[in-house]
């Protein structure tokens, strides 16, 4: 038996246990709640982000940008603002 072979007979093998149906996955046993549904959290709101470019300062990115410092750090959870490295990427609040 060749390679080709031994393919179709393992994709005739899964397609035999779901049912025979192609590309569909086998129906689920459980069954849902009498008509309730969970809620679907909302997406994060998107923020804008900056890269941190060399000799950049966290205090003079937030400056350029016209954000507040202290919100900048809040909402990137930066533990020491004094220390950022090119290349960081961090979300801008928003104005």
């Amino acid at each position: 038996m060749g390679l080709f072979d031994r393919i179709k007979g393992a994709i005739d093998g899964v397609r035999e246990r779901a049912g025979g149906q192609q590309g569909s996955r086998p129906a689920s046993t459980a069954s849902p709640a009498s008509g309730t549904t969970e809620p679907v959290p909302a997406e994060e709101p998107r923020h804008a982000t900056v890269t941190v470019q060399p000799g950049q300062t966290l205090s003079g990115i937030a400056q350029e940008r016209g954000v507040d410092l202290d919100e900048m750090v809040r909402l990137n959870g930066i533990e020491r603002p004094d220390l950022i490295f090119p290349g960081q990427v961090f979300k801008l609040p928003r104005r």
